[in-house]
């Protein structure tokens, strides 16, 4: 039985509704990987300059590991105190810098 000549319209307009909505879905979608590639790139950024700052400020005191581990304490709030006797220019700069990752957002 032959569809009617309303009905093959019909059919279409909600094939091409569907598709228009597919591509709608995938430009939304991309947008969204796209946001949280650049959140995690602007994460091992911070992450990398704090570690560097730790280990300048630190000197001799303390190796990558133990710079690391500051920053991490520091930017994710723990507080579980310090590992490396730090400066009074650095007990300064950490209340900033735990406040970065915050701004990010």
């Amino acid at each position: 039985m032959a569809d009617s000549p309303l009905q093959a319209r019909l059919r279409l307009r909600r094939r091409r509704r569907l598709r228009e909505s597919d591509v709608r879905v995938a430009g939304q979608l991309q947008r969204i990987i796209v946001r949280i590639v650049w959140a995690g790139l602007v994460v091992v950024i911070l992450i990398g300059l704090g570690t560097l700052g730790f280990h300048e400020i630190a000197g001799d005191n303390a190796d990558w590991s133990d710079a690391l581990y500051m920053t991490l304490i520091t930017i994710s709030t723990v507080g579980c105190g310090e590992i490396v006797p730090l400066h009074t220019i650095s007990e300064c700069c950490l209340p900033v810098w735990s406040r970065l990752p915050a701004s990010a957002r």
